[in-house]
């Protein structure tokens, strides 16, 4: 192979890009945070109704 060619190809075991996925589990993960919150808030506010 010539020189430059090795060059151009990467090593294997190497992940080339990637970061759509990346991008989207941080999202995934935000929802989840957003969503757990919001259960939470609720169920807050909820038993503080309950104790009037």
């Amino acid at each position: 192979m010539a020189p430059a060619l090795l060059l151009q190809v990467p090593p294997p075991g190497i992940v080339e890009g990637g970061w759509e996925y990346v991008v989207a589990a941080y999202a995934i993960t935000a929802a989840g945070f957003l969503i757990y919150a919001a259960s939470v808030f609720a169920r807050h506010r909820r038993s503080e109704e309950e104790e009037k």
